[in-house]
């Protein structure tokens, strides 16, 4: 089933008293400052991931991120821009009800995604039993495909 994936757009440094749906994007847009557009760098740091920031030509940075799991995220941006580096926020994420899956999406009824009822959540992960007993096959295949890249004929 498809359903409406949650889209969250801030012009603003989120904190953990914002919320949004685990597995749903998050993007933040903010202001470059004074930076010269052309030579600023800018990086999300969240949990083990640093996110790129994409500057959109119009003197803002946009930083895309989503969370895996629901779970409370804090995040610090590391830049060669004073108006940038060292900003800190957050995001709390939750778990969508699992009525969700009921919802058809309206606006991609072509996206497909996990279940998020109970009964198919595995560790704390939605759906993640549909898609779990082929997990070793899948694994061995991409590592078999992998390894042809590595070694020479």
């Amino acid at each position: 089933r498809a359903w409406d994936l949650p889209y969250y757009q801030y012009d603003r440094m989120t904190t953990v008293a914002d919320h949004m749906q685990e597995f749903g994007i998050l993007e933040l847009v903010l202001p470059l400052g004074n930076a010269s557009e052309e030579t600023t760098e800018a990086f999300l740091e969240v949990t083990n991931q640093s996110l790129i920031g994409h500057k959109d030509g119009d003197g803002m940075v946009r930083f895309r991120f989503s969370p895996k799991a629901a779970g409370i995220y804090t995040f610090t941006i590391r830049s060669n821009s004073p108006a940038l580096d060292g900003i800190t926020g957050g995001i709390t994420a939750h778990t969508p009800p699992p009525d969700r899956a009921q919802h058809p999406s309206t606006m991609h009824p072509n996206w497909w995604t996990d279940n998020p009822s109970l009964q198919l959540s595995e560790e704390g992960h939605i759906g993640a039993k549909t898609v779990n007993r082929w997990r070793e096959d899948f694994l061995r295949d991409f590592a078999a495909r992998m390894e042809r890249v590595v070694t020479p004929e």
